[in-house]
């Protein structure tokens, strides 16, 4: 999985989780500048280094996603 973000070996940890938003709202292309973007995975365009398309959504309040389990997703 982290090679098809782009990221490093081991960067999502042993138990990476899913966050399904109910009703996301505002998607957009993200532009490098939000929180967490870090230069060194960050590139232009809407997709991961890996080639994954990504998006950014406004702040989800509690209760409106779900929580899974990657591995464990059916």
């Amino acid at each position: 999985m982290e090679d098809l973000l782009g990221l490093d070996p081991g960067y999502l940890g042993k138990h990476p989780i899913i966050l399904e938003i109910n009703n996301p709202s505002i998607i957009r292309i993200p532009s490098g500048n939000e929180a967490g973007a870090w230069p060194e995975y960050w590139i232009p365009g809407g997709y991961t280094s890996g080639g994954v398309p990504e998006a950014v959504v406004d702040q989800i309040p509690s209760g409106g996603y779900t929580i899974s389990d990657v591995y464990l997703k059916q």
